[in-house]
């Protein structure tokens, strides 16, 4: 039991690094296209400044949802995925964050064929809670650098809007 669930918490952590990186190269080109961005706040177009303000908002935006993500060992955690037992995967972290470590662990040993009579010790229960809360980690990560993209990527159209402009003479 302890080597499956010390492979599905290297697993989990893995995962948890991916999210921490995507996390960072968007916090470097929210950094860069603000930097970039600022340049046109001294245009004398009120029509750029105003779009150059909205792109710096949406920045804010950007980077709140990042810093958010690293605060996420801080967030109270809630179950809210419904699925069905028999789509069940006992090592994806959406899947794991909606057991307590006592359910996790008899679905463990349920699915991996462990025999019935195995009894849980110490360290199975402190891998589990280990794993469910690497699971709810990475949960709320990938959840922010999906709202942290979608800024990003209304922060690039809006440059690119706001570059054009500027090279039209507006």
């Amino acid at each position: 039991m302890k080597q499956t669930l010390k492979y599905i918490y290297s697993i989990l952590t893995e995962n948890l690094k991916f999210a921490e990186s995507k996390h960072s190269i968007l916090i470097a080109l929210n950094s860069a296209l603000a930097v970039f961005i600022c340049g046109y706040l001294v245009d004398t177009s009120i029509l750029i400044k105003f779009l150059t303000c909205i792109d710096i908002l949406l920045i804010v935006f950007s980077l709140f949802f990042n810093f958010i993500a690293l605060l996420s060992r801080k967030i109270k955690y809630v179950k809210n995925l419904k699925f069905k037992e028999k789509e069940l995967n006992l090592i994806y972290y959406k899947h794991i964050i909606n057991f307590s470590y006592d359910e996790y662990l008899e679905m463990i040993k349920k699915d991996y064929n462990f025999p019935k009579d195995y009894k849980f010790d110490g360290l199975d229960e402190d891998l589990s809670k280990q794993i469910i809360a690497i699971s709810n980690v990475t949960n709320i990560k990938f959840s922010y650098f999906n709202y942290s993209l979608i800024f990003l990527f209304l922060e690039l159209i809006l440059t690119i809007l706001i570059i054009c402009l500027v090279g039209l003479g507006f």
